[in-house]
């Protein structure tokens, strides 16, 4: 985010909590001025009761007939006290009706200026949560344009020193190999950073439709890990794949290599960020309730995270900490594919890490194959047919 758009938005923010203020001042001054007017109209009336009350009396003392001093004001009690002699006095009913009325009016102004203010709350609340998204949705697009910038760069200028290298000289057999590894290794990256581009804007625009096929665990994790084996010799990195053989799920094949391909390359730039380490793949038939499912796991003992970014990390662009500072390479797009596409197979995804620095351990649930081939056939119109 550039510096004009942060001055930009810090207006904004500084102009609705000045419009929230002086919309505050203005209700208590409402309210208040209501206090003032209520007060001033209950005294002017009892005013004008005193005043009938003095002229009624007066009429009496005169030897005004008590009948016509009534009729004159009938909102008044004229009674004959111990002596006789008649006395005027305003209706207790007309002072409380009077009390009650301004407490109505009062109560009734409290509610109208009290909805006002939680409206008006609510509406700069939603406004500064939204610009606070805006910023933040800023700042996580400038570390991904920053990322994909490095992500894109890197390789490319990887084919472009090994093209020149042949150009400037004729190695031998051993070096074009070395030379030609190093070439196909950049390309695949490249590869796997433009197919999580087109992923990630296909799963938002809702274009993808997933076929649930049994996959063998095992060998889809081998293939998988291949070319990811060799990367990891080279930079120290451990892959050990302790999946048992066997192991069947039902997914989408595509969206299952994609997943497994982001999680352990999220892994092992976790692990080589630590200079060495270990990435362990392991996985186990659990019971969920009536579905049965395939647990995953991919253990690392990288950098780790904060575990209370851990619902973060799937966001779309989140990286912890700043693209200039941060150790592991990569887009932020990574983890958002895989909740996506685990998700539209129908399973789960948990990330979890004890703190900075001591690993991490990523779980996907899939659907057994086995368990769900046979409520598929549960389900059959056959099935029922021959129930």
């Amino acid at each position: 985010m550039t510096p004009s758009t942060i001055r930009s938005s810090r207006r904004v923010q500084l102009t609705f909590v000045l419009l929230l203020l002086t919309c505050f001042g203005q209700v208590a001054w409402w309210i208040l001025d209501q206090g003032f007017y209520s007060q001033h109209h209950l005294d002017s009336v009892m005013d004008s009761f005193e005043q009938k009350k003095r002229t009624a009396q007066q009429m009496l003392v005169d030897g005004q007939p008590v009948d016509r001093v009534r009729g004159y004001f009938p909102d008044l009690v004229i009674k004959a006290d111990e002596n006789g002699a008649r006395k005027v006095t305003i209706p207790a009913t007309a002072i409380i009706e009077l009390e009650a009325e301004r407490r109505q009016r009062m109560k009734r102004y409290g509610w109208e200026g009290s909805f006002f203010l939680v409206v008006l709350i609510a509406t700069v609340a939603m406004i500064g949560v939204t610009l606070r998204q805006r910023t933040e949705l800023f700042l996580r697009q400038q570390n991904f344009l920053a990322a994909v910038s490095h992500e894109l760069k890197s390789p490319l200028a990887s084919i472009q020193l090994s093209a020149e290298t042949l150009l400037l000289r004729d190695p031998d057999k051993v070096g074009r190999t070395r030379i030609a590894d190093r070439m196909v290794a950049a390309t695949e990256r490249l590869g796997n950073m433009v197919t999580n581009l087109l992923d990630a804007a296909r799963l938002d625009e809702d274009a993808i439709e997933l076929t649930a096929e049994v996959i063998e665990l095992h060998g889809m994790v081998d293939r998988v890990l291949e070319p990811i084996v060799c990367m990891g010799h080279i930079h120290g990195v451990e892959i050990e794949n302790e999946v048992p053989p066997g192991l069947e799920i039902s997914a989408d094949p595509s969206a299952v290599k994609s997943v497994i391909s982001n999680v352990v390359s999220n892994a092992f730039k976790s692990v080589q960020a630590q200079g060495s380490g270990t990435v362990r793949l392991t996985a186990s038939p659990e019971d969920q309730g009536r579905t049965s499912m395939v647990a995953l796991r991919v253990i690392d003992d990288g950098v780790g995270f904060d575990p209370k970014q851990s619902e973060r990390l799937f966001d779309m662009f989140f990286r912890p900490g700043s693209e200039l500072t941060r150790k592991t390479k990569g887009s932020g797009l990574g983890l958002h594919i895989v909740q996506r596409f685990v998700t539209l197979d129908g399973g789960t995804t948990k990330i979890e890490s004890p703190g900075e620095g001591k690993g991490a351990t990523f779980t996907v649930h899939w659907r057994h194959a086995k368990h769900h081939m046979e409520q598929a056939q549960s389900t059959s119109p056959e099935h029922e047919v021959m129930g």
